[in-house]
């Protein structure tokens, strides 16, 4: 009975040694990628044909679809960039002029502000020593 455990250690102590000693030259992934490899050219090919239907041509007429749209889509976008670019002194122009309104009004508050404080020293004075 020890005899047959002491061969089945050995064995796959042996096995595991020869694993660990081929995994040194070779990771297992690319034993695992060689090997389906192998098994994917040692396959029988077999190639069918149809005639063409509007059925199974809807595919690569919707890659042609999608290749019109793509155009279309860069000419837009090459559109949008050109009327950005017209926009942008606009944009500034306006944010220029809000800030000069904005300025102006402040102008305003300050002035009404000084005139109300001069006007309220002396509105009413009378002179009670004369009297």
């Amino acid at each position: 009975m020890w005899r047959h455990i002491d061969v089945n250690v050995l064995g796959v102590a042996a096995a595991a040694l020869l694993l660990s000693y081929s995994f040194s030259f070779a990771p297992p992934t690319v034993v695992v990628k060689s090997a389906s490899s192998m098994l994917g050219s040692a396959s029988v090919g077999m190639n069918a044909a149809v005639d063409e239907n509007p059925f199974n041509t809807l595919a690569q007429q919707l890659v042609n679809k999608e290749r019109e749209l793509q155009v279309r889509e860069s000419v837009l976008d090459q559109r949008e960039f050109v009327l950005d670019a017209r926009e942008a002194p606009m944009a500034l122009y306006s944010l220029l002029l809000g800030l000069a309104v904005c300025l102006l009004v402040l102008f305003n508050f300050y002035f009404d502000w000084r005139r109300e404080k001069r006007s309220s020293i002396s509105p009413f004075v009378v002179d009670v020593r004369g009297a």
